[in-house]
């Protein structure tokens, strides 16, 4: 671009860099006679980075240097003699612009302004300039000089400067600048956000006051070692906010080198990641869980089949046996032991269950009941279970059964942990047909129906149950939040912060409440209210046992892996007049029945054969022999599904005993026998 430029800007956009004014002051400081004999070639002709041009009063150009030619596009011998006027006339730039640099020199003996220009190639640059006055010897004003300077990259950098500090103040991880001794000299927002410290806080300090403890000092060797090697260290550390706690950082220090290449700072970018933390361990907690529960369910699947032989051998036992054998005791206490064993592979096979809520009609009090037996073995002794659950009125409520030892279980556990020194916990079960508690009765519970009460009262009435310890209680800042997931006052590892966020889930999938009620040292009553519904109609079994269930010679083939079982459930069947033949898998039954195509008359069929054999073997006989009725036995809790799929006859749930077997054969021949008879 040509001289217009000089003077085609606006306001003053940059003050002058102190290098250009050091230039204009050594030139106002030589004392001369007169323009024209300045000593002014030693700099004019010097190879400088500034364009210099100087004129008299009436701006009329007398020296002109070879930057400014190189800079604006004129050469020297084409401005030399012309006023700035005549140059600006020629290029049609307005009058009033130059009237109002001159006016501001006159007023503060210099003006400096930012122009842009095109180079001789056309290219746009950015140039600082500066007019200032000449004085003579006299003091009087002799003349004028513009120094100018292009600036477009030191622009540029600024720019960049700009944006990179913008984006460090801006960006949402924190950034942390020390000396080569540790000593902080900046933080951006997000540090002080993330650890509490503002930035007069932080300045001065040395890092170690973020040092949390959680890391020894061989990691912080390596830390340094790493760092004075010049290289970059990259990994997690714990570090301590202001108030205490701790967080996670995902961080990356690297070292910064000054001109020389000396190591002049260190630069620490991180990013939080105490929220992923969190969940990376909740979800390790999970997976434990989860592979506790596979555990669990696979030993209580092993276990109820020895507890299934051991209910049979004691029923034929008992069969063999007169009544008033002195040995039939013994085998009526063997017998309930294996019955109080089977409720325990139950909660086994519950806690492992990862099928979906499958709410029933049940009797609320029988429930409860049956779960404080297994919540007395998860108590310690020294904590006393005081039941207080009336046998009448019977409460049904529409629940999942599984779903509300869950519930209890919990929170038996969260009142144990509350009370490491012994205690009472109180259970009772009442009954509030206002759907709520009554005013000034809320440790009274029970509250009964009236005799009599019909069963839409019922539906309209709502069953109380109520957990109460004597243990430490809690503040109320910490009962607010006892609902909230994750949220846990216990000791890291002993608790996942999920038990009452799971309690309330289940309470309110049910359409039921929780209120939990506490104060420090006052114990925590837990309340929980269930809408109650209709009683179910139970049409009572036949009495099997009266009948024997005693068959006519007809052949069943048991398919069980396990052969203590497979013996027993075959000693059974034939005591009871049918013909058996074993296989112990589906392959095996495979064979026979196609070897004895019309002479089975049933098949005991054991889902959990290995390799999911069981499945296909069933899906095989109602593919090819759809007449023949099946009795499904399993250790599963989850076998419904595959019972639907495949329209089997009979479910019996192992353990089982030797009289259900026998029962389940008889009512599914006989069931078979009458559908055959319709048909023809």
């Amino acid at each position: 671009m040509d001289q217009q430029a000089l003077f085609s800007s606006g306001p003053v956009t940059a003050r002058a860099d102190d290098q250009l004014m050091k230039e204009a002051s050594g030139v106002r400081a030589g004392k001369r006679c007169g323009v024209a004999n300045y000593p002014l070639n030693s700099i004019l002709d010097s190879d400088t980075d500034y364009a210099l041009a100087v004129t008299d009063l009436d701006f009329r150009i007398i020296q002109y240097n070879s930057t400014a030619e190189r800079l604006f596009g004129y050469k020297a011998e084409e401005v030399i003699g012309r006023t700035v006027q005549d140059i600006l006339s020629q290029e049609e730039v307005a009058a009033e612009r130059f009237d109002r640099a001159i006016k501001a020199v006159e007023r503060d003996g210099r003006w400096e302004y930012d122009i842009k220009v095109e180079d001789p190639q056309g290219k746009p640059r950015l140039v600082h300039s500066a007019m200032i006055a000449l004085p003579g010897e006299d003091g009087e004003r002799k003349g004028y000089i513009l120094i100018s300077r292009d600036v477009t990259e030191a622009k540029r950098a600024e720019r960049e400067r700009a944006i990179l500090a913008t984006v460090v103040e801006q960006t949402a991880e924190a950034v942390v600048i020390t000396d080569t001794a540790g000593t902080i000299q900046y933080v951006n927002p997000a540090f002080e956000r993330i650890s509490g410290y503002t930035r007069r806080e932080a300045v001065g300090r040395n890092s170690r006051v973020l040092k949390s403890g959680k890391h020894d000092e061989a990691f912080y060797r390596d830390l340094w070692d790493t760092l004075t090697r010049r290289e970059v260290w990259a990994g997690r550390l714990v570090n301590k906010r202001k108030d205490g706690t701790l967080y996670h950082m995902e961080s990356t220090i690297f070292p910064i080198r000054d001109a020389s290449g000396a190591v002049s700072n260190f630069v620490a970018v991180g990013t939080d990641i105490t929220h992923e933390v969190a969940l990376e361990a909740r979800l390790q907690q999970a997976q434990k869980l989860e592979a506790i529960g596979m555990l669990a369910s696979g030993v209580a699947h092993d276990f109820n089949n020895l507890l299934t032989a051991i209910s049979g051998y004691v029923g034929l036992a008992k069969m063999t046996l007169a009544k008033t054998h002195p040995a039939m005791r013994s085998l009526e206490m063997v017998e309930k032991a294996a019955q109080q064993a089977s409720s325990v592979t139950g909660s086994l096979l519950m806690f492992g269950r990862t099928a979906d809520s499958d709410r029933l009609p049940l009797i609320l009090g029988r429930l409860v009941s049956e779960s404080i037996s297994l919540l007395r073995g998860v108590l310690p002794t020294s904590v006393d279970i005081v039941e207080d659950i009336p046998s009448k009125p019977e409460l049904w409520v529409d629940a999942d059964a599984t779903q509300l030892r869950q519930v209890l279980l919990n929170v038996a556990v969260n009142a144990r942990d509350a009370m490491p020194d012994g205690g009472q916990l109180r259970i009772s079960l009442g009954q509030d047909r206002d759907g709520r508690q009554r005013e000034g009765q809320r440790s009274s519970l029970p509250f009964p129906l009236p005799s009599g009460a019909e069963a839409g009262e019922a539906e309209s009435a709502h069953a109380v149950l109520v957990l109460e310890d004597t243990g430490s209680g809690m503040p109320e800042e910490v009962r607010l939040r006892v609902f909230e997931p994750f949220f846990t006052t216990k000791p890291r590892g002993r608790g996942t912060g999920l038990g009452m966020s799971v309690i309330h889930g289940i309470v309110s999938a049910h359409q039921g409440t929780i209120e939990v009620e506490s104060a420090c040292g006052q114990g925590t009553r837990v309340t929980i209210t269930l809408p109650c519904c209709a009683p179910e109609v139970i049409t009572p079994a036949p009495d099997q046992e009266s009948t024997g269930g005693q068959g006519q010679g007809e052949t069943i083939i048991i398919v069980e892996d396990n052969a203590q079982v497979r013996s027993i459930m075959t000693s059974t069947l034939r005591a009871h007049g049918y013909e058996v033949v074993q296989a112990a898998g589906g392959e095996e039954a495979a064979v026979l029945l196609e070897a004895q195509p019309f002479s089975v008359g049933l098949v005991v069929l054991d889902l959990d054969l290995p390799g999911q054999e069981g499945l296909s073997c069933l899906a095989e006989i109602r593919k090819t022999r759809p007449e023949i009725p099946v009795v499904i036995i399993t250790g599963s809790a989850d076998c419904e599904c595959g019972v639907e799929e495949h329209e089997a006859d009979v479910l019996l749930q192992k353990p089982f005993r030797m009289l259900d077997l026998t029962s389940a054969v008889a009512g599914a021949l006989e069931k078979a026998d009458m559908t055959h008879e319709t048909a023809t």
